[in-house]
Order: C-alpha cells, then structure tokens, then sequence
C-alpha cells in the first residue's frame, strides 16, 4: 500500500511552492442589497479581490425576495498560479436594507513535478489540475477558523457590531395590506358617522347616542391625523423606491 503510493507520486506527483496565501472576511450592511452589492463588487475599499469581489456582490445582487437567507459558496482555480475561493451567508432584512457576511480566501503558487523526469521530458504540470485544485483546497480548510460570530447576521447580531435597528419601513412592508387597512378603517368611520348624522340611532336608543357620539367624532378626527401620517410614509416609500 505504501509502496503503491510511493510510486503514485513518483508517477503523478505534484508539489506547490513559493505558496501565497490569504483570506479577509467581512460583514456589512447596505440601504438596499445594490447599495451592499456596489460596495463589495469595489472591493469593499480594496480589502477584498477584485475577482473574488465580482462574484460575491454577483451572489448578493440576485437574492430572492421573500427568502429569509441564502448560503453560497464558489472557487475559481488556474492550475498556472492563480486559486480563490468565496463563501456567503447574506439575506434582505423586513426594512429593505441588506446584510452579508463572506469570506475570500485567495493563494498564488508555482507548480512543480515531484519527479523532475516529467519536467525534462516536456510533461505539462497542468495535466494535474484535479490534484493542485485538491491541495489549495485542503490548504485553505486547515487556516485557523473563524469565529462564529463573524457570520451571525440576525437582527440581535446586526444592533450587536453595528448598533442599527430596523427601520420604520419594516413596519409597512405590505402596502397592499396598508391601503386596504385605510380604505377598510376610513369606511367604517364614514358609516358610523353617516348613521349617527341620520338620526336613526338617536331615535332607537337616544341615550347610547347621546353617549357614543363625542368618541365616534372623536376616532374619526384622529383617524384623519393617523391616515395623513400613513400616507406621507407610503409616499416617501414611493420616492425613495425610484430614486
């Protein structure tokens, strides 16, 4: 068994030198998932490479409404010198912003034959890409790992590093529910007022009337204030959706 294996490297064997590697892991927070896409394709101001960068902000710019998180991972490997590897954990939060948390590991190396034979012989070291591939990648799972919390991105770890809160957009998420929750409440005064105004309550239960009256003006008045404010709300939605 050893013996075979001896000759497998002789035969096949490929070693790595002049190894260069690192890694950068970052988390981050963006108004909208394009704004967190920008900022990392940039190269998170250049603490992350361009290549590795392109393919995170890629991941991040296509996350799915509705899906609470998405986990993704990719490698790029040139058996002439170049490997990266990327792994993300990123997801839309309920007031519209953007969180992620990634890593980039990159590493440049030289290639070389074990039995210098195939080297003289023309051999190309290229033709063991399977196994430099299968190095790279066993060198970058032995770097010390990460902590946990440099991938937590809950709402409790967000307000944690970052000190945000949701925002108040998260409280109107559905602006189909919002209009019909107006039209619905802004109905129900109008009846009610229009019942009062007819005088048939009065004549079918004057004292209750008499005593309801004051608080249905009084809801309705406030429902105007409640409904103005709602609607400035939704219309500053509406304009920061298109700017």
């Amino acid at each position: 068994m050893v013996a075979s294996s001896v000759l497998d490297e002789l035969a096949r064997g490929v070693d790595l030198v002049n190894v260069s590697l690192g890694r950068v892991a970052i988390k981050a927070v963006g108004d909208s998932k394009l704004d967190l896409a920008s900022y990392v394709c940039k190269g998170a101001r250049s603490t992350v490479p361009l290549h590795g960068a392109r393919a995170v902000a890629s991941a991040i710019e296509e996350l799915p409404a509705g899906i609470p998180a998405i986990e993704t991972a990719g490698d790029l490997f040139d058996p002439k010198g170049v490997y990266w590897a990327f792994w993300l954990r990123a997801r839309t939060r309920a007031d519209g912003t953007a969180v992620a948390s990634f890593w980039v590991a990159n590493a440049s190396f030289e290639a070389v034959w074990i039995n210098p034979v195939w080297h003289g012989l023309g051999y190309p070291v290229a033709s063991q890409r399977d196994r430099i591939a299968a190095q790279l990648k066993q060198t970058i799972l032995n770097m010390k790992a990460l902590p946990a919390s440099v991938f937590e991105i809950s709402d409790q770890a967000i307000y944690r590093d970052f000190g945000l809160v949701l925002g108040w957009r998260a409280h109107l998420r559905s602006r189909r529910g919002f209009v019909l929750a107006v039209g619905l409440t802004w109905g129900v005064c109008l009846a009610s007022n229009a019942f009062f105004a007819s005088g048939l309550f009065g004549r079918l239960c004057p004292h209750l009337a008499q005593r309801l009256r004051p608080a249905v003006e009084v809801s309705l008045d406030a429902f105007q204030v409640v409904e103005r404010y709602l609607v400035a709300a939704d219309t500053a939605i509406t304009e920061e959706g298109h700017q």
